[in-house]
């Protein structure tokens, strides 16, 4: 993905935001990897409250469950893709088959080309 100048500014300003709350908090603090376009959060459990902390859990279960889902409708779109492209593959080796079993062309008297002299008439 290309970043744009807009996508840029909008990242550095969510990330001078959620540093400028974070360290008013103090729940956690940001990592410094200039590489990182986003920055990471190293959460310290023992500043959040229980809540917090159920939210974190609810949140990455829920996560989980739909990385689940969305393994399972990539193993389904495999499947469909190879099964398409077998059937795909299929009819192309039916025609190549059937035309070769046509023998009409094998018969087909090649006219002879017309003579020369009739074609300097022409001009």
């Amino acid at each position: 993905m290309k970043i744009t100048r807009y996508n840029r500014f909008f990242f550095n300003a969510l990330r001078l935001n959620e540093n400028a709350t974070l360290n008013q908090s103090g729940a956690s603090q940001l990592s410094t990897n200039k590489n990182d376009i986003l920055s990471k959060l190293n959460i310290d459990p023992k500043a959040l409250s229980v809540a917090e902390q159920n939210y974190i859990q609810k949140i990455s279960e829920r996560n989980f469950e739909r990385f689940k889902r969305e393994q399972t409708l990539r193993k389904h779109y495999r499947v469909t893709g190879a099964l398409l492209f077998g059937f795909v593959l299929s009819i192309y080796g039916y025609t190549m088959f059937a035309i070769n079993q046509e023998k009409f062309l094998d018969d087909f008297d090649v006219p002879e080309p017309p003579d020369p002299a009739v074609k300097q008439f022409k001009k």
